[in-house]
């Protein structure tokens, strides 16, 4: 659980919003999927309001210093597109939406991406559900991609985009996938009682790997030679990671310390 326990002081700065954000002059006041575009220091975010920018400001400026505190140049920065819990990116079937998401990923990453990237949802898993998995994939995006429509102006604005999650996003599909678990492996009343104490140990390390996944897919596409006009080598990559706290690769998520060994149906990733 190293990997899981490293990330809090991680996860405070990305998914606490600034109070003291000043927002820099918008390069335009076009609005695109009901977003506006918020100018901070060094990231430009696009999203429905303030205080879901100032998440994406904050996850950025943690990749950012990472790769100043190694001695790197950091990579140009991304327009960030932030989806809350109820936000879609692309109106479209949701599996189909989650490959498009995957394969624009891809693209930019190219060969830099590690283990624990953007995947999809269980085979199995409900339209409902897979609907809110693909609101809180990470992924780089190229900004022309014509499925998404976005504004001449907005395109500008940079080579590339990111889209991540909202907080608030990642909490509720949490949730969801854990309620709809539980359904789907008919735990009774018996195992429901076993597993209350340790439920609330479970969720927060589900987030906590969502919120990992969103640190990793950050990293991946700022060591792209795309994203950097550059080489990186792989030890580029390992240092900005440490420098996070995180290992080089995503570990598997380990069942809570005390839990019963036959109560099945919890996510173990």
């Amino acid at each position: 659980m190293r990997a899981v326990n490293g990330l809090f002081p991680i996860m405070a700065v990305v998914s606490t919003a600034c109070s003291s954000m000043e927002w820099r002059p918008r390069p335009t006041e076009e609005v695109w999927q009901g977003r506006s575009l918020w100018c901070a220091e060094q990231v430009t975010v696009a999203a429905v309001d303030g205080d879901t920018a100032e998440e994406g400001v904050a996850a950025w400026e943690r990749i950012r210093a990472a790769f100043l505190a190694i001695g790197e140049a950091p990579p140009p920065a991304p327009l960030f597109v932030v989806l809350g819990p109820e936000e879609q990116l692309l109106a479209t079937d949701p599996s189909q939406a989650m490959k498009t998401i995957r394969d624009w990923h891809l693209q930019i990453v190219a060969d830099t991406a590690t283990p624990g990237g953007p995947s999809g949802a269980s085979p199995d898993a409900s339209p409902e559900l897979l609907a809110g998995m693909v609101r809180i994939v990470p992924a780089a995006f190229p900004l022309a991609a014509p499925e998404l429509g976005m504004p001449q102006a907005w395109q500008r604005l940079g080579g590339w985009g990111m889209v991540v999650p909202a907080d608030a996003a990642i909490v509720a599909v949490t949730d969801q996938m854990l309620d709809e678990g539980m359904k789907k492996q008919d735990i009774g009343f018996g195992k429901r009682l076993l597993l209350a104490p340790f439920m609330p140990w479970i969720r927060g390390a589900i987030r906590d790997k969502f919120r990992e996944m969103i640190v990793r897919q950050l990293v991946d596409a700022g060591c792209s030679p795309r994203v950097l006009g550059r080489p990186c080598p792989p030890t580029t990559k390992s240092a900005v990671l440490e420098r996070l706290g995180l290992p080089p690769t995503m570990q598997p998520m380990q069942a809570p310390p005390g839990m019963p060994q036959d109560v099945d149906g919890v996510p173990r990733r």
